[in-house]
């Protein structure tokens, strides 16, 4: 029995019993690790909603005189170079930092399923002229390009989200095709074939849950690898423009060997909140795949 029928028969017993999606959530909540993950990682989230909007310090209003201030009590995480208050600054940088890496993924994700999907179902020329296309994105060298487009139409946040979605859909396309051939042979999508129904059905209703895991874990780590990203270029001075904080351009400080030796506050909470995130991530990402895969459920 494959893969495919083996979930359709999880899915109907569990139907019988319980909502499918309880049963995720039940199998996923035995992953002590990725609960635990997923908590940290909430908490964070949290931290980066409200923290800016109850804060007594404006991102904007900056202090000469309170410019480069250790962590104090009135300044828990110090101060920069200009006397804003950086623990407000590092939360309202993981707002934009994760918002970027969200909505890269959702785009890229939905555009990789569309492309996968029908290179994948129909085959022929349409597979060949997606997977040329999706060969030519992949050979350019992503963080050259990426300074070229950036350096060619500004480093606005509209450019970036752009930017790291147009040249990351190749990766779930590529799953995506590769798990479509692969199940579109199986006797259910034949039985599918014989009924009649029609190929958005057999996509959306019997293809697609056969995905998720794959959809899911890809996701999870897509998101991961935009901070990344994200950190990387502004990092080098190409990502968001200051004075909008990301959790990228607050680490560039960095780059100054006095602040290196001498100034470790004004770098060190952004990169354990990238550490912290990225890893998080992952092992949620890890989890929710155990949780929706059948096999794993079967052990």
């Amino acid at each position: 029995m494959n893969d495919g029928m083996v979930k359709n028969n999880i899915i109907l017993k569990a139907n019988k019993n319980e909502n499918y999606f309880a049963v995720v959530r039940r199998q996923f909540m035995k992953n002590k690790l990725a609960v635990g993950a997923f908590c940290v990682l909430g908490f964070i989230i949290l931290l980066c909603i409200f923290v800016p909007i109850f804060s007594p310090y404006s991102m904007q209003i900056y202090f000469a005189e309170n410019r480069l201030i250790p962590p104090s009590p009135q300044h828990w995480l110090g101060t920069d170079v200009i006397g804003r208050d950086l623990f407000t600054r590092l939360f309202v940088g993981g707002r934009i930092s994760l918002g970027i890496g969200l909505l890269v993924t959702f785009i890229n994700t939905l555009v990789g399923f569309t492309l996968g999907s029908l290179s994948g179902f129909y085959g022929k020329w349409v597979d060949a002229i997606i997977m040329r296309l999706s060969e030519m994105i992949s050979s350019l060298p992503f963080m050259f390009t990426a300074i070229v487009i950036v350096a060619l139409f500004g480093n606005s946040i509209p450019t970036l989200i752009a930017t790291f979605a147009a040249l990351t859909w190749p990766g779930i396309t590529r799953i995506i095709r590769g798990q479509i051939l692969m199940l579109r042979e199986a006797e259910y999508m034949k039985a599918c074939e014989a009924l009649g129904i029609n190929h958005f059905k057999r996509i959306t209703r019997h293809l697609l849950p056969n995905l998720l895991p794959f959809i899911i874990v890809y996701a999870t780590l897509n998101i991961a690898s935009v901070i990344l990203m994200e950190a990387a270029l502004s990092f080098l001075g190409m990502g968001v423009s200051p004075p909008t904080p990301t959790w990228g351009n607050l680490i560039e400080p960095a780059r100054q060997m006095v602040n290196l030796m001498n100034r470790a506050w004004l770098f060190i909470p952004p990169g354990i909140m990238i550490f912290l995130t990225v890893m998080c991530f992952n092992i949620v990402g890890d989890g929710l795949r155990d949780a929706v895969d059948p096999k794993s459920r079967g052990r």
